[in-house]
């Protein structure tokens, strides 16, 4: 319970804050935004709301709030670049926290994450019986690169968490993570997991990569490929035969190759469009679509198997989007499953709404091809128990 809400004397504690975004996450929040001379706001089912009752903060108070989070050093490594992502746990829930500045001030932005990974099943998947199986194939790989990619916000790291998560409670392998910050903690059970955040354990991604060939890992989660040095590191232990696996930010699969390739500087394109045609496994592209009975989003996955065809559109320097897209549909037997697919079922099962979907479809025709093809599925119930409602 928050005591003297009212008073004007009021100074938030963290155990104040902690109860702010314990009651939040009960009503379902799935962002919470803090900023100086503003009240507390959170995100419900995709829309912003003022959290009721709560009066505006302070630079001041935010400024200790922050200080308390992370400890001195930290914070003045956080006044000095402006920016700081940590994982901050409260007695019932844990959440990713981001901390920038904004009109001179500090602003908080705190995502709640559940603090045992989620289960592969846990995800309800549309189309379970058809994607499941793929995901465990994926991550089931002696080696390669497979990555997950999709827009800030739409549930890469739980996608990560649950594929790591299966690994662990199945196989005996030496898994390395390297996140910016943790989010999920994994107990060991078959797998033996180290869990390496930037900032408190190494200092970049780049360099944690550079040493990790010498700690025998047999997968190695990189959390993002953002910059040069990080993707040659990456794809090189890929080739070295271990499973690499990390997350891009782009909003369809074959759009990932373009923005590994662009990356790189002017002359080294061509080499990394040859080892990424011979490393890249498959891609997860997913979107989460508002659901239309308001409990929570719905996840919508778009999954590349890499073949000889895409192989050499890789070499070739193919950007069409659209010869990609031609022979993954021709594969859907073995897995692949455009985003466009996904969206018609979700439309199919009333679980989203038309205009939710037609709003997010990649091609027009084919999802509308889709919507007159597909057999009808069972519907499914209305307020499923999954990784997206909430923690």
């Amino acid at each position: 319970m928050i005591a003297n809400l009212d008073s004007p004397a009021f100074v938030p504690t963290l155990e104040d804050i902690s109860a702010i975004l314990e009651d939040a996450v009960e009503q379902g929040a799935s962002d919470i935004i803090l900023k100086h001379l503003s009240p507390p706001i959170m995100k419900l089912h995709g829309q912003w709301h003022p959290i009721e009752d709560l009066p505006a903060i302070s630079i001041g108070e935010l400024q200790e709030l922050i200080r308390t989070m992370i400890g001195e050093q930290k914070y003045a490594d956080f006044e000095r670049e402006k920016e700081a992502d940590f994982r901050l746990s409260t007695p019932q829930h844990a959440f990713r926290v981001n901390a920038s500045f904004q009109r001179g001030g500090p602003k908080l932005t705190f995502r709640p994450v559940p603090k045992a990974p989620p289960a592969l099943q846990d995800l309800q998947l549309l189309e379970e019986d058809r994607i499941l199986p793929v995901l465990k194939q994926l991550i089931e790989l002696p080696r390669g690169l497979i990555l997950i990619t999709g827009g800030t916000g739409s549930g890469k790291s739980t996608t990560l968490a649950a594929m790591i998560h299966h690994i662990n409670q199945h196989y005996r392998r030496n898994i390395v993570t390297i996140e910016d910050p943790i989010e999920f903690v994994h107990e060991d059970q078959k797998a033996i997991i180290a869990q390496r955040e930037i900032g408190s354990d190494t200092h970049g991604f780049a360099q944690a990569l550079r040493g990790v060939l010498r700690q025998t890992p047999d997968i190695i989660l990189v959390g993002e490929m953002r910059d040069p040095e990080t993707i040659e590191a990456a794809i090189t232990a890929a080739e070295t035969g271990h499973l690499v696996i990390s997350t891009v930010h782009t909003n369809n699969a074959p759009g990932s190759i373009s923005r590994i390739v662009d990356a790189m500087p002017e002359g080294r394109t061509n080499q990394i469009r040859t080892q990424l045609a011979a490393t890249l496994k498959g891609v997860i592209t997913q979107q989460l679509v508002p659901r239309a009975d308001g409990e929570g989003r719905q996840v919508a996955l778009e999954i590349m198997l890499v073949n000889q065809p895409i192989q050499q559109l890789i070499t070739g320097g193919e950007g069409n989007l659209n010869k990609y897209y031609d022979d993954m549909a021709t594969r859907e037997a073995d897995g692949t499953t455009l985003m466009d697919r996904q969206l018609a079922v979700a439309v199919q099962q009333k679980i989203v709404t038309a205009a939710s979907a037609e709003s997010r479809v990649m091609q027009p025709e084919r999802y509308t091809r889709y919507l007159q093809n597909l057999p009808a599925s069972q519907q499914r119930p209305s307020t499923p128990r999954n990784a997206w409602t909430r923690p």
